[in-house]
């Protein structure tokens, strides 16, 4: 009987390829109601981001990368760090650029970067830690 049913079904195909047809029956949709439910219990969590020790010029474009991803996806951002022992400007201006896009693009961002005491110490003589507190917790 499996046989006849294959049989049957490739006959359909071969029959559908002659006729032009992309199927030879349409196929079955589920009800709409099951799809919406489906959409609605769907959660979107939130894009998290999480910073290692050390943001250099080396390791900017890889930064840059992430920052960009994370503004395309449509999810809170959650930005957060471990204690950042080595820091440069390269960085700081990306996270004020990406700061002032997220901005502009109406989007929550949640900052939590950690900052050892020599980074905040060398923000303060270049005159950058009152730009760097509205990321840091501290």
């Amino acid at each position: 009987m499996a046989k006849k049913s294959f049989k049957k079904g490739v006959k359909n195909v071969i029959d559908s390829i002659d006729a032009g047809k992309e199927q030879a029956s349409s196929p079955k949709k589920q009800p709409a109601a099951k799809t919406q439910k489906k959409a609605a219990s769907q959660k979107t969590k939130p894009a998290r981001i999480k910073f290692g020790p050390a943001y250099t010029v080396q390791n900017s474009n890889e930064l840059k990368s992430t920052l960009e991803t994370a503004l395309k996806s449509k999810e809170k951002i959650e930005i957060t760090s471990v204690k950042i022992t080595e820091i440069d400007v390269a960085f700081i201006q990306l996270l004020m650029a990406f700061d002032e896009e997220a901005k502009k693009q109406k989007r929550a961002v949640d900052y939590d970067i950690r900052l050892s005491s020599d980074v905040i110490q060398m923000l303060n003589t270049i005159g950058m830690k009152d730009a760097m507190t509205v990321f840091t917790k501290q």
